[in-house]
Parts: C-alpha cells; structure tokens; sequence
C-alpha cells in the first residue's frame, strides 16, 4: 500500500499497482479507513434487472462470418465480428441460465407460451380497438345529433315546409342520417 496523492496498491494478482481513485466510489482511502474499523457498509450497486426503468438489451442475430463480404476484405471486421457473435452468445446463455432453461423442450414451451400470450393480447388489441372505433363513430353522431336537432325541430314545426327544407338540406339530411346512426 502506498499513500501520496492517490492510495495505491500492489497484489500478488496484478502486475502493476491499483490505484483506488480508478475504482469506484467504496474505494476512496476514507471509506477504506471506515471500512477497517468496521464503521461502514457497503451499498450493494443495482444491477439492470433492479432498475425501474429497464429496457433488456436488444437481440440481434449473429453475423455469418464465412459468407460476409465486409469479413473477407477486413480483417479489422473480421475481428469485430467474431467478438460480436461471442457476445451474442454470452447474452443468449444468461438469459437461458437465469430462465432456468437447460432443456430445448422448456425453451421451446416457453416460446409457444409467449406466441399464445402475443397472440391473446393481439386479439385483445383488435377488440379494443373495434369499440374505440364504434366509439368514436358514437361521438361523431351525437356531436351531429346535438348540432342539428334546433333545426330538425323547426323543420317539424313548420309542417315539413318544401323552403324550409331547401334552405336547411344539408343539416336535416345530416340529422336524418344521425337519428339511423344512432
């Protein structure tokens, strides 16, 4: 251990030293100091699964090293393709080890699971949104009906007057319309 400006170290596991301000925050020679007396304890750091807003990371296939073009003619690509698809693997193996998939029969109930509950919620959408739309065609005949009642009840008022309807066509057609829609 050595103290100056940063508090450093030296361990059988690494080569060089480690210096604690490259760490995070549990590691500042205060905290190390309350942590000796027994006068400190550590925060555990919440993972992705802990955080409220979490978004799993996105899938993405792997890339066909053998037949890519871009692989053929960069090595550099070449390189930066394999450690993707290693990394695609290692996201696939932490999602079946933490699902407790270790069979290709759970892996596959598990998919026609989450096809029936797509499906379900699909048809769920799809009633939803034919009543937001009978709804909605609801709205628009009362909005109608409410606009043009005054004069369908002077139109009636006035025996069915041929002048009455020719300067008024349009809303009383309109509120016939209506009064069937409804």
């Amino acid at each position: 251990m050595k103290q100056g400006k940063n508090l450093t170290f030296k361990s059988s596991k690494f080569e060089r030293t480690v210096r604690c301000n490259l760490l995070k925050e549990n590691y500042t020679e205060e905290i190390i100091r309350k942590r000796i007396d027994g006068k400190f304890e550590v925060k555990e750091e919440k993972t992705q699964t802990d955080r409220v807003n979490y978004e799993p990371p996105k899938i993405n296939l792997l890339i066909n090293i053998e037949n890519n073009i871009k692989s053929k003619n960069s090595p550099g690509y070449e390189h930066w393709a394999k450690v993707f698809n290693l990394k695609q693997a290692t996201q696939t193996l932490i999602y079946l080890q933490e699902n407790n998939i270790d069979e290709y029969d759970k892996l596959k109930n598990l998919v026609s699971e989450k096809n029936n509950l797509q499906n379900d919620l699909t048809a769920k959408i799809k009633t939803i949104e034919k009543r937001l739309n009978e709804i909605k065609d609801l709205e628009k005949h009362i909005g109608n009906y409410g606009k043009t009642k005054e004069i369908y009840t002077q139109y009636k008022k006035s025996g069915y007057d041929k002048n009455f309807l020719r300067e008024f066509e349009d809303k009383i057609i309109l509120h016939q319309a209506t009064k069937k829609g409804l």
